[in-house]
């Protein structure tokens, strides 16, 4: 229910009949126990979630107040950390390919490819000897020159390019690491400002020094500071910040919250499919089948993943052949069904002959229609999603393998 519409005393009451589980089993089981740690953990969560989204409609506030307050107040933080470590990262880049410059050019482009692999910053550093690129790696989003200040911001239509120097006799080093990117550029993991969009929700717009508008939100970055009054600071460009809209990071904060609980209910569920007796596991069932197939709970767990209909479709089976997902489910659902009502022995061959039948009939008439739904990417199917597209597959023939053995 939670997930659907989140509430606060939902969440609570989790956390209670969690805390009440271990005191109902009649043994101080590990089963129980564990149980009750999911349920209150994923209750605090939904409590958690819950309050926040309160927080967000109620007080929201602006740019020096309320959630939007903070919200920006942490960015700023996080701001000034990431652009100091692209300094440093450009600058420590620079640094080795100048003290590099004694190898030859397989040594030091082999050194030089080491340092720019690897999480981090998308960065790239090029070395010259007498103005002439002479050992490069890493990628490169605007090209690098010999010539220019110690520490610059090269900013296009398309990208914002942080570059450092080192120059010794006739070797220059240049440090690039890449600050922001048109949307339009793909390939864009390691670029700071969708990074840091991806940990803030606040996106980011750079200008050139002196030509951003004059708002209190767009600040100017300078080396060492702006406000340093020792030396006559460089400013290398302006920056605002852009929090996302009230209902933007609502539903944000509602996604997030929904992901963390889906994930302790399935584990939930999983742990009384494995540690409990027949009845739990029967209720267990049936439970994870209709939460993963009828609620978006599964397409809130793997986004993109394979309770996706983008890559698999058809109404045959209704919601239950909606996605690849929901189909590997309702498979093993009606697979574990027909072992609990076929396999046990001493039942009557006559008493379940018919049904056995009916089953066998009725999988040899769905595959060719369930395969209709594969919708192949115009890239080429992975294996991960390939083998999502067979899974339900197997698992039918498997129904039928024990059916026809019964």
């Amino acid at each position: 229910m939670w997930q659907v519409v989140p509430a606060l005393a939902l969440g609570l009451l989790a956390v209670g009949v969690g805390a009440l589980i271990p005191w109902w089993s009649s043994g101080r089981r590990l089963v129980p126990v564990t149980l009750a740690v999911i349920c209150v953990l994923g209750g605090a969560e939904a409590a958690t979630t819950a309050w926040r989204v309160r927080q967000i409609e109620t007080g929201w506030g602006s740019d020096t107040s309320g959630v939007r307050g903070a919200l920006i107040a942490r960015a700023s933080v996080r701001l000034e950390a990431d652009l100091a470590a692209a300094v440093a990262t450009a600058r420590g880049l620079a640094d080795l390919a100048l003290a590099e410059s004694g190898l030859d050019r397989l040594a030091g482009g082999s050194t030089l490819r080491e340092a720019v692999e690897g999480a981090g910053f998308e960065r790239g550093v090029v070395l010259f000897a007498a103005g002439e690129p002479w050992v490069w790696a890493g990628r490169h989003r605007i090209a690098a020159t010999p010539d220019g200040p110690e520490l610059s911001a090269r900013i296009t239509p398309f990208y914002v390019v942080l570059e450092a120097r080192r120059q010794r006799g006739d070797r220059t080093a240049v440090g690039q690491v890449t600050l922001a990117a048109d949307s339009a550029v793909p390939q864009r993991a390691g670029i700071l400002a969708d990074r840091f969009a991806a940990a803030t929700g606040v996106a980011l717009q750079f200008f050139p020094p002196g030509r951003g508008p004059q708002n209190a939100d767009v600040f100017d970055y300078c080396i060492p500071g702006c406000r340093d009054s020792t030396v006559v600071p460089d400013t290398l460009f302006g920056v605002r910040m852009a929090p996302p809209g009230q209902g933007t990071h609502k539903l944000t904060v509602e996604a997030a919250g929904r992901g963390r609980v889906a994930l302790a209910a399935l584990v939930g569920f999983l742990l009384l499919l494995v540690g409990s007796w027949p009845v739990a596991r029967g209720v267990a069932a049936t439970g994870l089948l209709g939460w993963l197939v009828l609620s978006p709970s599964g397409e809130r767990l793997w986004p993109g993943g394979p309770f996706s209909s983008a890559t698999y479709f058809t109404d045959v089976m209704g919601p239950f052949s909606a996605s690849a997902g929901a189909l590997a489910v309702t498979g093993a659902f009606v697979a574990m069904l027909a072992v609990a009502l076929f396999g046990r022995p001493g039942r009557a061959r006559a008493a379940r002959a018919l049904p056995a039948a009916t089953l066998v009939v009725l999988v040899v008439w769905l595959l060719p229609a369930l395969a209709h739904g594969i919708t192949a990417p115009l890239a080429g199917p992975s294996i991960g999603l390939w083998y999502t597209w067979t899974a339900p597959c197997r698992l039918r023939m498997i129904r039928v393998v024990r059916t026809e053995k019964n």
